[in-house]
């Protein structure tokens, strides 16, 4: 959610559950990808996550998911609670 607030202010952010990719209109462009439905690679591949990385920044959840072409290229970020965060 602060990733794509601080991309375009003022934007709700939702999960891309239901959705698969959800857009966020902000400078640059950020194409929000929830990977966690998706149990085949052939359905990753299908998505035009090409299209998606030319227009913008492509964020993956589930990012290890991805086909190992796009994991060479990829910029691996770990989230993870702090000190009294639940």
């Amino acid at each position: 959610a602060g990733l794509a607030q601080g991309l375009a202010p003022g934007v709700r952010v939702r999960s891309p559950s239901f959705t698969l990719v959800n857009e966020y209109r902000g400078e640059p462009t950020l194409f929000h990808l929830d990977q966690d439905r998706l149990e085949d690679l052939r359905e990753v591949e299908g998505l035009g996550l090409e299209e998606y990385a030319e227009r913008g920044a492509l964020v993956v959840e589930w990012g290890e998911r991805l086909p190992s072409a796009w994991l060479s290229e990829a910029l691996m970020i770990a989230v993870e609670p702090g000190a009294g965060d639940a």
